[in-house]
């Protein structure tokens, strides 16, 4: 009877963090170690303005709770108290702040050919002050994929300078609160630097034509990631191949375009391709292209834009236009060169287009004192006729320039 009547509160307990993420945080406790005392009861409380509310009562039984329905990067205090048939004990109590929210993938918005800029969302605009982004580049190190910070700031946009020309690098980036606690990692995503400018197009007439030649590209050294494309592949593979069906998905995965002619016209004619067999359709150079367009000076702009007719898009290094399918003047022509995955900055250049040469005149009508000569229309139209005197061996040459749509012309005989 007097033992019962001794007895004491336990002492305060041991609370315990274990793992804190955006929404959820999971909470564990102990009786304090020179507490022998039979503990009744344990009740976890939380406040997040100061106002405390049960969210847990345990008979010493789980001695852990995982608490869930939190905001992202808010602080909270949780208080636990442990009772027995003499009383309370005096609270343990903690103050903890959630993680911030993972921030949206990062996208593309711009590339040269050594830097990139990119931009992203927080996941929540209420809970993002105040918050650090770092932006994390994958890298290859002894067949070892490693994150290295490549940038940290305050904004939503970063630009991310002296990389590699062609290449091809994932991305991810995680946000950071005041006190320093991180976010979970966004979802990774691949992006690309420009290729090297090309040297503008050298341009010669030749009989009726336009050619145009330009230097065969070379791909910067060594492959665009190679490590990078394998573990994209193996992602959608087995045993070193994959089913053509999954080509596209890999392709997306990679950033590519996926509506390469080598899918679409039924290129690849086999159910199942390798490694080397899918970087020698999509990243070879095999792959390049070039693509050249026309601007005469005189063109109608529309919408403030300058719009570019295509004259060439293909693999080969020159191509030959017709003069009567361009517009005579100067003329400002373009080239790019592009791969499945990125491409080249414009180069440029002007030429004067010659107008194309008229056909022969042909005889309409003719007497002793004129005849009609049927001409071919041109925008501008320099013709030389000769004009025989009659009974006469000897002629006169006159030059005629027409600038408007006359196409048919009367020439007198001088006598």
């Amino acid at each position: 009877m007097n033992a019962l009547k001794s007895g004491k509160p336990p002492s305060q307990p041991n609370l315990y963090v274990g793992k804190v993420q955006e929404t959820e945080v999971t909470l564990s406790w102990e009786p304090a170690t020179e507490d022998r005392s039979i503990i009744a009861l344990y009740v976890l409380a939380m406040s997040k303005k100061g106002k405390f509310q049960e969210i847990c009562c345990d008979p010493g039984i789980s001695f852990r709770f995982q608490v869930g329905g939190l905001n992202p990067n808010t602080m909270y205090t949780f208080r636990l108290r442990a009772y027995n048939g003499f009383g309370r004990s005096v609270p343990r109590q903690i103050d903890l702040m959630t993680c911030p929210g993972s921030p949206e993938p990062p996208q593309q918005l711009s590339s040269s050919t050594n830097s990139l800029r990119i931009n992203w969302k927080s996941s929540s605009s209420k809970t993002g002050k105040d918050l650090k982004y770092a932006v994390e580049k994958q890298e290859f190190k002894d067949g070892k994929k490693i994150w290295k910070v490549v940038w940290c700031g305050h904004s939503n946009e970063a630009e991310i300078s002296l990389l590699d020309s062609g290449k091809l690098f994932r991305l991810r980036l995680f946000a950071i609160n005041l006190y320093g606690i991180e976010s979970c990692r966004s979802i990774s995503t691949i992006v690309s630097t420009l290729l090297e400018k090309p040297r503008p197009p050298i341009i010669s007439i030749f009989k009726d034509n336009l050619k145009f030649m330009w230097d065969v590209f070379n791909l910067p050294r060594g492959d665009p990631d190679t490590n990078l494309i394998k573990d994209a592949f193996h992602r959608f593979g087995k045993n070193g191949l994959v089913e053509v069906s999954q080509v596209r998905n890999i392709l997306k995965y990679l950033g590519v375009r996926p509506h390469h002619d080598d899918i679409e016209n039924g290129g690849i004619n086999t159910q199942l391709i390798s490694l080397e067999e899918f970087k020698s359709l999509f990243f070879s150079p095999l792959c390049i292209k070039y693509t050249l367009e026309s601007l005469p000076s005189g063109q109608i702009q529309t919408n403030d834009k300058k719009e570019f007719t295509r004259l060439f898009n293909g693999s080969t290094n020159k191509c030959y236009k017709k003069l009567s399918e361009l517009i005579p003047g100067n003329t400002r022509f373009r080239l790019r060169v592009c791969l499945p995955y990125t491409s080249s900055p414009w180069s440029q250049i002007s030429f004067e287009v010659p107008p194309p040469p008229p056909n022969v005149p042909v005889v309409v009508e003719i007497s002793s004192y004129q005849f009609l000569l049927k001409l071919h229309y041109s925008p501008q139209l320099h013709v030389e006729v000769d004009i025989c005197k009659v009974r006469c061996t000897s002629y006169v040459r006159t030059r005629f320039t027409f600038i408007s749509k006359i196409n048919v012309l009367c020439l007198v005989n001088r006598e």
